[in-house]
């Protein structure tokens, strides 16, 4: 394992003997430990190493995400995000503050920044943030319980298991009554792409059944 030596102007700059030439580093995962120390949180997730990333648990949801900015040896990147909306598709995210900092200013100062200009902006906004994630995980409930339902009454009816968060589900009957294919959503209701119904009595059932309404 090859020493590792700290430059004295920026202790986050790791110096090395690369391919046998001297090279540099940022640890961002050592910064965030720093900065989590000063801020009084704590560094839920650390790596080590060259390529570090760290997050740390600032309460009520809110969670900074640690990581260096390319090309720009000593600037961290500093992103606020909402716990558990990996549930969520990235355009479903609520989009929280971004702040780009210099390491090798004194850390009480950077922590300073780092709350009025990241985490005090953030707060109102994760809110939000967790209720769309609590919703996401409600309806995905809710479609696994709609599709137990179904497989219980209708045997014949395949229902392709869905992704971990999905909220809808494939459905496939073919049979000699007809054929369907569609779209199961968590509520229970659902769209059909194809449908066939043998015999003309059926056919109008389906119809009716449209036209009038479930209870029609």
């Amino acid at each position: 394992m090859e020493p590792i030596i700290m430059t004295t102007d920026n202790p986050f700059i790791v110096k090395r003997e690369r391919y046998g030439r001297p090279d540099h580093y940022f640890d961002s995962g050592a910064f965030a430990s720093a900065l989590a120390t000063e801020l009084g949180y704590p560094l839920t997730v650390r790596e080590e190493g060259e390529w570090s990333t760290a997050y740390i648990d600032c309460g009520d949801g809110l969670i900074l995400y640690v990581n260096q900015v390319w090309g720009k040896l000593g600037r961290a990147n500093i992103s606020g995000t909402v716990a558990g909306e990996a549930v969520l598709s990235h355009y479903e995210r609520t989009r929280l503050e971004s702040v780009t900092v210099d390491t090798s200013r004194p850390m009480a100062t950077l922590a300073k920044d780092v709350t009025k200009r990241l985490i005090d902006p953030s707060r109102p906004k994760v809110a939000e943030g967790q209720n769309k994630v609590a919703e996401r995980l409600s309806e995905t409930s809710q479609l696994k319980a709609t599709i137990a339902d179904l497989r219980a009454s209708f045997p014949a009816l395949s229902i392709r298991d869905p992704e971990p968060n999905a909220t809808t589900a494939s459905i496939y009957l073919n049979n000699s009554n007809g054929y369907l294919s569609g779209t199961l959503y968590s509520d229970g209701h659902m769209t059909f792409e194809r449908v066939r119904v043998e015999g003309a009595e059926g056919a109008r059932k389906l119809i009716a059944l449209v036209a009038n309404g479930a209870t029609g």
